[in-house]
Parts: C-alpha cells; sequence; structure tokens
C-alpha cells in the first residue's frame, strides 16, 4: 500500500483510488443523512470559513487557480460548454 521513505509517504494509484472511493461514499452518507439543502448549506459554511481564513485576495487566487485547473482538464471547447450550462441554469432560477 504506501512506500515510506524518510518521513514522506508515496501512495500507490490502487490506494489514492480507493481513498477516492471511499470519500465520494462518504460524501453521499452525509448528504443523504443531512438532505439536500442542509448539505448545500454546508458547503457554503466552509466555503466562508475558507475565504476568511484566506481573505478576500486569497480565495480570489483559489478560485482562478482551480478555474484554469479545470479549463486545462476540459479543453477550450468543454471549458465555454460548461460556461454555457451554468450561465442558462442561473436564468432559469
Amino acid at each position: 500500500m504506501a512506500n515510506t521513505t524518510g518521513a514522506r509517504r508515496h501512495f500507490t494509484e490502487e490506494s489514492k483510488e480507493r481513498l477516492r472511493e471511499g470519500a465520494r461514499r462518504g460524501g453521499r452518507a452525509r448528504r443523504e443523512e443531512l438532505g439536500e439543502e442542509g448539505y448545500r448549506e454546508l458547503g457554503r459554511m466552509g466555503g466562508r470559513a475558507r475565504r476568511e481564513e484566506l481573505g478576500g485576495e486569497g480565495y480570489r487566487d483559489l478560485g482562478r487557480a482551480g478555474g484554469e485547473a479545470r479549463r486545462e482538464k476540459l479543453g477550450e471547447e468543454g471549458y465555454r460548454e460548461l460556461g454555457r450550462r451554468g450561465g442558462e441554469a442561473r436564468r432559469h432560477r
């Protein structure tokens, strides 16, 4: 599972995937426990706490970095499509 070299731990891809799957299952269980609105509120509270921790500029930088990573993963056209869908969803609220 984990190979240790000094104080650093290196995990296999299989171990990382098991961890990700466990986190997904835990998130689903928590959402069921709290309900959709409670789960959304939990996320909002976490976002506010992170914004306070980083300050306004740090929080904007974090969002910018996340957007850039998403664009890289989806490619330009996929990223534009994501933006179009988000805009349409906001119009229908």
